[in-house]
């Protein structure tokens, strides 16, 4: 029998045309699967060349590659290929019992030995995607919960298109009632009339048994709810291709086994249970103290709902087919930094197709992931922000993270998602300031306690927004002739003189509950000095520890960032708490050794409280803020929060055109390694920027 690279050979393909897949019919659905394959052409009817469709017609088919281990059998065109189990069952389930069935599919498709093939063949997958009669979006086998999580979508579903005014009638399709939907809604914006929408609720138990959906209090109704999480959690949704394919589609079908929905649906439904707030209803606590089962499954809402709320956002039907425009690269980057891909350099092609700096790059499936994410950031910093690319100056090294040797993220052995073997062999170590874009940022918004910390730009920090320790200004990188080397302007802020990792244990253990206090208190030892913007120390440390962050709902009063009194709240309660702690164990030696450093102190700010409201909220935002970072103290007084690698002797740096200033490693030579952003208590708004300037150097970065 003739071999899959003969296929190839006898079907070669270019810049004009594509393979497709013909899916031969059976009656037997466990009989072998037959197909074969032919061309697919390009119409480029314009005198620019663009293409504008692909004739004949097919489907495309967006899954995932899975394990490669076992393999199936394919039989095309006589010839065997070997195909993984995720595409072999999907195979099964689309093959027609009479009529043949035309697929693009891209493990078959394109020759995925052949790199020059690929690179020729995937910049055109956005148009395979766009032009596609259907993309079938094959989420898997379905199970024995399948029947009731698509239950629960079609029941938002139905509540969201009740809220709309959208009439279903049954006697005509889904398309034409959100035709009618649509010219409605066009009425409305002429003449100017208030147009229904899915309102924005907290949630409530009783609107939610009124719609019919089941409880979140009853274990039975709580495992109804977790079928819903087991759907949303399949590995499709977490692949980075599928950004690409579900931002192109015209028309997109979900199928889970034999069960069908619509893609359009889904995002309706998505967009109902996030507006109610359903990801969040009573809360992780409240739901352990009722000793229900399952709950690892059920937290987990509020991640998928997350996710896939996003993944419709980048859409054009998923949100009522509005006009897709390009999107630019470093937020697409940045989106997608939690998915997966199969090899790493995918992590930058899969996005390209929807970047607005696509022209910019080659695909080239030789190149290494070190030249690839170099040159991702080298054009990120070299082209000016503005509404066609980042937002602001320099802001792709808001996205470098660094780890702790002892952590073993960038020596460990991976296995990647549909690879053939184990990566057994690190990474060609990247420049310093390079973003490595298929490790994790360890960066959530997501509040819970096993979460890593958020990064202070990249991940809805509020506030971040008004930050503008190096001006608004861009200033072009310096020049230089060494591939992996970058220069950009700026001036030295300050040398670390001290560092405190104030969560190194259990965030909070009853060990060590006044500890934190006091290691916070040794970054500014002397509490009666002034701080250099002449604020109370007290106020300097309640923003310090929230890196002045707006994102709490519950700030203190009402306002918008955490104040003194907060941190004063804070100081009084861990006080209080740890008297408790030592009084339950027996540690009177404690108790008294404790009042008589700290009794002081301790009164001193429970007068200064006062009835002041405490906080509820504070504590939990400074753990989440100083998880994974470092405290530091510098020679000149300020104080920050930066890496978790920072050390004493490093800089803290303000780069022309920063949001926050950055701390930098003199190495020999006098160039620096880049270890990332920081928050510093009184230069974050360009406080330190007309005398910094006045010393204006050029730092090297290798």
């Amino acid at each position: 029998m003739p071999s899959s690279s003969t296929i190839y050979d006898n079907l070669p393909v270019d810049s004009e045309t594509i393979r497709i897949l013909t899916l031969l019919p059976s009656l037997d659905q466990s009989s072998e699967i037959h197909c074969s394959l032919g061309t697919a052409k390009f119409l480029r009817p314009g005198p620019d060349g663009a293409i504008t469709g692909i004739r004949p017609h097919f489907e495309a088919l967006s899954y995932t590659w899975g394990a490669q281990e076992p393999r199936y059998k394919l039989v095309c065109d006589g010839s065997e290929i070997e195909i993984n189990q995720n595409l072999f069952e999907a195979l099964k389930a689309l093959r027609y019992p009479k009529v043949e069935r035309r697929l693009w599919i891209d493990a078959v498709c394109i020759n995925q030995e052949d790199k020059e093939e690929k690179a020729v063949q995937v910049p055109f997958m956005k148009y395979i995607y766009q032009y596609a009669t259907c993309v079938v979006i094959w989420l898997g086998p379905e199970n024995a919960e399948t029947k009731t999580a698509f239950a629960l979508i079609r029941l938002a579903l139905k509540c969201a298109q009740q809220e709309l005014g959208v009439s279903v009638i049954p006697f005509i399709g889904g398309s034409a009632n959100w035709l009618f939907y649509w010219l409605l809604r066009a009425l409305y914006y002429y003449f100017g009339w208030v147009q229904t929408a899915i309102a924005h609720e907290e949630f409530n138990a009783e609107a939610n048994s009124a719609r019919g959906f089941p409880s979140m209090e009853v274990q039975k109704d709580i495992d109804e709810w977790a079928t819903l999480v087991g759907i949303l959690k399949r590995p499709w949704f977490y692949r980075c291709w599928i950004k690409q394919e579900s931002a192109f589609a015209s028309v997109a079908m979900i199928q889970v086994g034999t069960h069908l929905l619509d893609w359009k649906d889904l995002c309706l439904a998505i967009k109902f249970f996030a507006h109610k707030r359903y990801s969040q209803p009573l809360g992780l606590q409240k739901l352990q103290k009722m000793k229900l089962q399952n709950l690892e499954i059920f937290e987990g809402f509020a991640e998928v709902v997350r996710n896939v709320y996003a993944l419709c956002g980048y859409s054009r039907i998923g949100f009522g087919g509005k006009t897709w425009s390009p999107i630019p690269l470093i937020d697409l980057l940045e989106s997608t930094r939690h998915l997966q891909a199969t090899l790493k350099v995918d992590k930058v092609y899969a996005v390209l197709g929807l970047a607005k700096e696509e022209a910019m790059f080659e695909v080239d499936y030789t190149r290494s992931v070190k030249d690839l994410y170099t040159d991702v950031s080298r054009v990120l910093l070299e082209t000016p922000p503005g509404p066609e690319v980042s937002r602001y100056p320099l802001q792709v090294l808001a996205h470098v993270k660094h780890y702790p040797a002892s952590n073993g993220i960038e020596q460990k052995t991976v296995p990647l998602e549909g690879s053939t073997k184990r990566e057994t062999e690190p990474d060609e170590p990247l420049p310093s300031w390079v973003a490595c874009w298929h490790l994790p940022l360890q960066a959530s918004n997501v509040r819970k306690e096993n979460e890593s910390p958020r990064m202070f730009i990249i991940s809805g920090l509020k506030s971040s927004v008004h930050f503008c320790a190096g001006g608004t200004e861009y200033h072009p990188p310096v020049d230089t002739k060494t591939p992996y080397e970058i220069s950009l302007k700026g001036f030295e802020s300050g040398t670390i003189t001290i560092t405190k990792e104030i969560l190194h244990v259990l965030p909070l253990s009853r060990s060590r509950l006044w500890d934190l206090v006091t290691d916070i208190w040794s970054v500014f030892p002397d509490r009666n000095a002034a701080y250099p913007t002449s604020e109370s120390i007290d106020e300097v440390f309640a923003q310090t520890l929230t890196t002045a962050d707006t994102v709490s709902l519950m700030a203190s009063q009402g306002e918008e960032i955490y104040h003194a009194i907060d941190f004063q709240h804070f100081c009084v309660s861990i006080y209080k708490q740890t008297i408790k702690i030592f009084e339950e164990d027996g540690r009177t030696a404690d108790i008294e050794k404790l009042r008589t450093e700290w009794e002081g102190e301790y009164r001193r700010l429970e007068a200064l409280v006062g009835e002041h409201t405490k906080s509820p909220t504070f504590s939990r935002d400074l753990q989440v803020t100083c998880r994974g970072r470092q405290l530091f103290g510098t020679e000149k007084g300020y104080i920050g929060i930066g890496d978790i690698t920072l050390e004493i002797g490093d800089l803290v740096c303000v780069l022309i055109g920063g949001k926050t200033p950055f701390i930098l490693r003199p190495v020999v030579g006098g160039k620096y390694r880049f270890i990332g952003e920081c928050y510093v208590h009184g230069i974050m708004f360009g406080e330190a920027l007309d005398e910094g300037l006045k010393r204006e150097k050029v730092f090297t970065l290798i």
